[in-house]
């Protein structure tokens, strides 16, 4: 069975209300990887906890929100999702994760965003879908430092296995994180701000996905800012070439992400996570033609 890898932006994930776009993407497109994104806004606020007296207390906050915005639409309690969430996460209790968030260094700190997004969104789904959690780090993304950038070392990410995960490949819906992973010290290390697309693109090339999926908040790339012209639609097709002009500008998606794709010849669909309209897509082009991916209920 051939696997899909996609990619959810935080900008997506405003709220728990939110998720249930996730549910009919999961829908459609059951048994696949799900890289998501911490939930806008957040990365942003924990770069600016960190440097306060109250960093653990700031986090706390933000997954019992979590917590009983989750508790509404199921029966069990609060205490219960926060205690879920936290054992997601791989903490043995309030106490233990007080006392790692205290000592951490930023990099983990502000990671804390996505593996909060990640156990969210897992507990959302688990009732009506067979999935599990698996974080960056156990999905064997490595850093390394170059010229003083962190990068994702494809190769030795690629190289690295776990049993577990290849036994949920393509039987289980996959949700993992973006943005970080284990640097050569086997410390958690950030593969850089908007990080989320390259991290998907080094995990389509490992599971061999014949196709990558960007949901963003918009229906794919655009020549110009759409907002500006409401009438305008995103560009069909691209090859590598052009989306690296594009994303070297600020655009839809991470150069490195481009970049992996293309070295790879993964093709990279970019779809409207809120319209879950075909956008732009990415592809090497042969004799001008593409092959569409996306099942007819899309």
């Amino acid at each position: 069975m051939s696997v899909s890898v996609m990619k959810v932006g935080g900008s997506c994930l405003t709220d728990i209300d939110s998720l249930g776009q996730l549910d009919k993407i999961s829908k459609i497109w059951p048994f696949n990887v799900i890289v998501v994104s911490a939930f806008k806004g957040v990365t942003d606020a924990l770069y600016g906890a960190y440097y306060s007296l109250h960093r653990s207390e700031y986090v706390e906050a933000l997954i019992r929100r979590y917590s009983k915005e989750l508790s509404k639409r199921n029966l069990e309690t609060e205490d219960f999702i926060f205690n879920r969430i936290l054992s997601l996460m791989r903490f043995s209790g309030v106490g233990d994760f007080t006392k790692k968030v205290d000592e951490c260094n930023i990099d983990f700190y502000v990671s804390l965003g996505e593996q909060i997004s990640g156990a969210v969104c897992t507990i959302y789904l688990e009732d009506h879908y067979d999935a599990i959690y698996m974080d960056s780090i156990e999905t064997g993304i490595l850093i390394r430092r170059v010229d003083d950038v962190n990068k994702i070392d494809l190769d030795r990410s690629i190289q690295l296995r776990n049993e577990k995960l290849e036994e949920y490949l393509g039987k289980k819906t996959i949700i993992t994180t973006g943005f970080y992973g284990l640097d050569e010290f086997g410390k958690v290390a950030i593969a850089g701000r908007n990080s989320s697309d390259y991290v998907a693109s080094v995990l389509a090339v490992k599971f061999g996905a014949d196709k990558l999926i960007l949901f963003k908040d918009v229906d794919g790339i655009y020549r110009t800012d759409p907002r500006l012209i409401s009438s305008i639609s995103p560009i069909g097709e691209m090859d590598y070439e052009e989306a690296t002009k594009y994303s070297i500008k600020g655009g839809i998606i991470h150069p490195d992400a481009v970049r992996i794709c293309g070295e790879n010849n993964v093709i990279i669909h970019v779809m409207g996570y809120h319209s879950l309209k075909v956008g732009t897509i990415v592809r090497p082009f042969v004799n001008g033609k593409t092959k569409l991916y996306f099942p007819e209920t899309a």
